[in-house]
């Protein structure tokens, strides 16, 4: 079953999505000819290659490391970001811009110097297809847990926990097999060649390796590899890794990846500021125990606030807020509220989320108890549990009845009035009663004059396009860009930049010329829209009848 994409899911794919154009893609300076696939190239040369996209979380106890791979038809490549990396899933297909040095594509950013060509489907919904491979090495052969023991911790212990985890909407099934000793030293960590290797053997050995949308290796402890495990972040097919130890923190934490989630961190604070932990959170398997994902990970893998998801409530105004615990079956209540703290330049929101843990299901062994978190539709790698007493040196992030969490700067409180295994009753203040919500809605466009209007072949004809930004006070302003649909052979150009900033309310005009070619004739149809990335596109159609030689 294909996966729901959630709004963040959607906002995530199209990111990167940049240096589209055609002149952006001609506009090459003489030397920097594209070097394609399989050619030579010398070090440092400009290349540009079209390729599959590798996005790899390598998990250790010294930390984590998230590295990107480009594979083409007949070579990989590791990718360097000098800035901001795509946030794109595994298995994009890509188009990547830079300059080759010992076999590292160094690229400007993500965001400029790559361009999505085709993305995958988000997939975190009904049956997950895994299939565990198990293999080892001639120089390491030893098989340090039965097949029966791989199957138990990932169809019983990580299925239980991700049925649990997503309300019933996710469950695993599929199969184990080996072990194979496969043709490869295992004193280099190639992942990449065992992988390989491994589902050879698993061909070989009558298994249809192709029907499984996730595939899941494990071997014996190596110690070439520094990871205790390596998932793809998202993909279909997704890839996972376990080197040694098979048990379920590792299990569901890297299976976790394969569904889109990256690592829930914490931002412990003292008197002097704030730090922040990889896997800091302290009660979810993103993190460092093996239960419930946060809220904010659950509402972006679309498993809360999303169709017949549970909720989670969106709040503009001080008040009095019951929460249901995160962890049980929905009951009519929301499972976490969250509250806008701040609004990026790019208008990406990032949010505050309110939840309650009780020791129940995969969350027996965590501290009960309100917990605040911060993500942000920018980056699904945002998710920080917050120190609620930040001021001193202990780490806190439990909100107990009668504590408040304040952040001055805008002006909010959050107090646990009660908590217990039923729910919580949580009060926000906010200064002056509300936060006046952000709500992106479709521009109106218009075109004056709007009635049909006679004109002759060869001349140019001007309109005046007016535009409102109708999104709700509570957004930032935001950038709008217009475009034209004309009749073939026709050109038109616009007066203002090649975008506007408008804030929510306010109107703007810019002045639309067409240029109708001699050739043309009859009544045909000009349209102009305006649109940014957030809210969909606004735009309106006038009549142009061009005049026949007879009527002129």
């Amino acid at each position: 079953m294909m996966g729901r994409p959630s709004v963040f899911a959607i906002a995530a794919a199209m990111i990167g999505i940049a240096w589209t154009t055609p002149a952006c893609q001609i506009g090459l300076r003489a030397q920097e000819r594209p070097v394609t696939a399989g050619a030579a190239v010398t070090p440092q040369a400009f290349v540009q290659f079209d390729g599959e996209l590798e996005v790899l979380y390598e998990d250790s106890n010294a930390g984590a490391r998230l590295r990107h791979f480009l594979r083409t038809d007949n070579r990989r490549f590791e990718l360097r970001f000098a800035g901001e990396r795509p946030a794109l899933a595994h298995g994009t297909r890509v188009r990547a811009r830079g300059t080759l040095k010992d076999n590292t594509l160094m690229l400007s950013s993500g965001l400029t110097s790559m361009q999505a060509l085709a993305v995958p489907k988000p997939d975190t919904m009904g049956t997950q297809n895994i299939l565990v491979i198990l293999f080892n090495f001639p120089d390491n052969n030893t098989q340090p847990y039965s097949i029966a023991s791989a199957r138990a911790v990932t169809f019983t212990d990580t299925n239980n926990y991700y049925v649990d985890n997503t309300y019933k909407q996710t469950s695993l099934s599929g199969t184990v097999v080996g072990w194979y000793t496969i043709a490869a030293s295992s004193r280099t960590c190639d992942t990449s060649a065992w992988a390989t290797l491994a589902e050879q053997a698993a061909v070989d050995a009558g298994v249809n390796v192709a029907s499984y949308a996730r595939l899941l290796y494990a071997f014996p402890r190596v110690s070439a590899c520094s990871w205790w495990g390596l998932g793809s972040v998202g993909g279909n097919p997704s890839h996972a890794f376990i080197n040694g130890d098979f048990q379920l923190m590792v299990v569901g934490h890297e299976l976790g990846h394969n569904l889109g989630a990256y690592h829930s961190h914490n931002s412990p604070c003292d008197a002097t500021g704030c730090t922040t932990g990889e896997y800091g959170d302290d009660r979810d398997i993103m993190g460092s125990t093996p239960g419930h994902m946060n809220a904010f990970q659950k509402e972006r893998l679309g498993w809360l606030a999303y169709g017949a998801a549970p909720l989670v409530r969106e709040v503009t105004m001080s008040n009095n807020y019951w929460i249901e615990p995160l962890e049980t079956l929905p009951n009519g209540a929301a499972k976490a509220i969250k509250i806008l703290k701040s609004i990026d330049s790019s208008r990406q929101r990032t949010w505050y989320y309110v939840e309650v843990r009780t020791k129940t299901g995969a969350d027996a062994n965590v501290a009960p108890g309100v917990v605040i978190h911060t993500g942000s539709e920018a980056s699904g790698n945002s998710s920080y549990q917050l120190d609620v007493e930040p001021t001193v040196t202990v780490w806190d992030s439990t909100l107990d009845p009668g504590q408040t969490f304040a952040d001055s700067e805008i002006g909010l409180s959050i107090t646990t009035l009660s908590a217990d295994n039923t729910g919580a009753l949580v009060q926000v203040s906010i200064d002056g009663g509300n936060i006046i919500a952000c709500r992106y809605q479709a521009p109106t466009v218009s075109l004056s004059p709007s009635a049909a209007r006679f004109v002759k072949p060869g001349s140019v004809v001007n309109y005046t396009v007016s535009i409102t930004n109708n999104d709700t006070a509570g957004c930032a302003p935001g950038r709008f860009a217009f475009s034209s649909a004309i009749p073939a052979g026709w050109s038109a150009s616009f007066s203002s930049a090649s975008t506007i900033a408008l804030a929510p309310g306010d109107t703007t005009t810019a002045t639309m010329s067409v240029m109708i070619p001699e050739n043309a004739s009859g009544a045909l149809p000009l349209s102009v829209s305006a649109a940014e990335l957030i809210s969909s596109a606004g735009f309106t159609t006038v009549i142009v009848n061009v005049l026949s030689e007879r009527t002129k």
